[in-house]
């Protein structure tokens, strides 16, 4: 299997997560992933919004949000 193929099991899907479930949220100015709890699905982009502990509401696409912290970490490397 290859290592993008497993990664993407990892990833969020729009139709999988609901609000409550907890994630990891990859973007391009933060050197970690956010963790935090979905607080909304927005289905017509494909993103969700989560709340963090200390950095607040952040929402992103589901292609930058993963289940676990290694997938998001492995993600982050791969992008930069």
């Amino acid at each position: 299997m290859s290592k993008e193929l497993e990664q993407s099991k990892e990833r969020i899907k729009i139709d999988e997560c609901a609000v409550g479930d907890v994630c990891w949220m990859v973007t391009k100015w933060a050197n970690k992933p956010y963790y935090g709890e979905i607080v909304s699905i927005i289905k017509e982009e494909n993103a969700v919004m989560i709340q963090t502990a200390h950095d607040g509401f952040r929402t992103a696409l589901c292609d930058h949000c993963f289940w676990d912290e290694k997938s998001a970490k492995a993600f982050k490397k791969n992008v930069k």
